[in-house]
């Protein structure tokens, strides 16, 4: 059985509808005001439930030069990481201010953190979740640490191996955290179609008894629909006001504008997935293009009921063509003109039947 897991008032799992959730990340670079209305936007769009990050120190990166190659709509770039992270550190007294806007707006929020410190943050500012990004899933201390909190995980796979992930789970429910959300994370950023794996949706459930989202780093949203349609709990997909720029990671973001269509898309392929079978909800009426036997000619008493005497037409008036064999040597027990629709009154069956 998979454990459903709370954000806020939101129930996540494989028996309620795949959770549409905005990340703004920190695409927005500072720009506090650009953030704010970004959340907003979230807010009226109808979600409840919203992920970001915080980034408070450039410490997590060392300052020697290491060059960050990344993807942009016009090409490769690369650059010295610690310039990257530079641009979007902020003071925490700042990531207060943002993340206490988006609390007053009733959203839930989903927040990476980096560090003991980010872990803090996020559980004294009222946060939902704590994301465990793709590259701390091996990091024991910092999953450990997030894992006494109290608050649920949210544990990226990326490139991570099945052991690897188990390793994480399994360290932070010795923790105590049993509120757990695998994230699948395919290859790639941005990820191919054939890098997907879609079905390994499948091999998490049963091994951990765990929700699975997606983190959609896909060009384009058809990936996040194949995923609502085949029961991912949650698709996790960047959102900004201008996909366009040219900026880290911008090739797989959505348009702010876009998101009220894709959540209403996502919910419709999460219901159309519906039942494992067919409910016994109709009966003959509702079958009105389905063929009943009729008189291919007059008959009289005594004929057989066979190819020569019937033929069959819809909408069925009488004997459907579904009970065709039962009436293997039967005959008519009274006169029918032509083009007449047979009733069960209108025949005796053989006595073996």
């Amino acid at each position: 059985m998979t454990r459903t897991v709370f954000l806020g008032d939101v129930p996540v799992g494989p028996e309620h509808p795949t959770l549409f959730l905005p990340e703004i990340g920190l695409y927005f670079r500072q720009d506090v005001e650009r953030a704010k209305d970004s959340i907003r936007l979230v807010a009226e769009t109808g979600c409840k439930v919203i992920k970001g990050e915080i980034a408070h120190t450039p410490e997590i990166v060392l300052n020697d030069g290491f060059i960050y190659e990344y993807e942009t709509h016009s090409g490769k770039r690369a650059r010295p990481y610690r310039e990257i992270i530079e641009e979007i550190v902020m003071p925490m007294d700042t990531w207060y201010e943002l993340w206490g806007s988006c609390h007053d707006l009733g959203l839930t929020s989903v927040i990476s953190a980096y560090d003991r410190v980010a872990v803090d943050f996020v559980k004294d500012v009222g946060g939902g979740c704590i994301k465990i990004s793709t590259n701390n899933v091996v990091h024991v201390p910092l999953i450990r640490y997030a894992a006494k909190t109290g608050l649920p995980l949210m544990i990226d796979t990326g490139k991570a191996s099945l052991e690897e992930v188990a390793r994480a789970v399994d360290i932070a429910r010795d923790a105590g955290c049993e509120d757990l959300i695998i994230n699948h994370a395919p290859d790639g950023h941005p990820a191919e179609t054939k890098d997907h794996n879609l079905r390994i949706i499948e091999t998490y459930e049963r091994a951990f008894g765990l929700p699975v989202g997606l983190a959609d780093h896909h060009r384009g949203d058809e990936i996040m629909y194949a995923a609502a349609a085949l029961g991912y709990a949650l698709v996790e997909k960047p959102v900004v006001p201008a996909p366009e720029e040219e900026d880290v990671d911008s090739p797989w973001t959505m348009r702010l504008s876009d998101m009220e269509s894709a959540k209403r898309k996502i919910e419709a392929c999460w219901e159309a997935r519906g039942l494992t079978y067919r409910p016994a909800r109709y009966s003959d009426k509702d079958h009105p293009a389905r063929m009943g036997l009729v008189s291919a000619q007059a008959v009289r008493k005594g004929d057989k009921v066979d190819d020569a005497n019937v033929r069959f037409a819809w909408p069925k008036r009488g004997i459907s063509v579904y009970h065709w064999d039962i009436l293997e040597d039967a005959t008519f027990n009274r006169d029918i003109p032509a083009d007449t629709p047979i009733h069960w009154d209108d025949v005796q069956l053989n006595s073996k039947t």
